[in-house]
């Protein structure tokens, strides 16, 4: 199972781009995407530091927990984040001013 878990956290990075586009491209003006951006990256640096140590308890528990957040973030986190700022995004442009 880890071996298959594996190969299918290399092939999700390769479908990024084919996740719901945002109408905003920039992450500086999406308030809600950019702190789950930078969750994501250190939970992906945790999960490398978490691969070089030993299949001990703590590092057994942190290492799951950071998986499930790994494959999470990627297929219901992202999506759902740039849904939401779709949306509000559209509401903002179409409210008269």
């Amino acid at each position: 199972m880890g071996v298959i878990l594996m190969f299918i956290s290399i092939v999700i990075l390769y479908l990024l781009p084919f996740l719901p586009v945002s109408i905003v491209r920039s992450s500086t003006f999406r308030p809600i995407w950019t702190p789950f951006m930078w969750l994501f990256f250190f939970n992906f640096l945790l999960l490398g530091w978490i691969g070089s140590k030993p299949a001990e308890d703590p590092f057994i528990i942190i290492g799951t927990i950071s998986t499930i957040y790994y494959f999470a973030s990627i297929l219901i986190i992202f999506p759902l984040v740039t849904l939401f700022e779709n949306i509000l995004f559209l509401a903002a442009r179409s409210s008269p001013r």
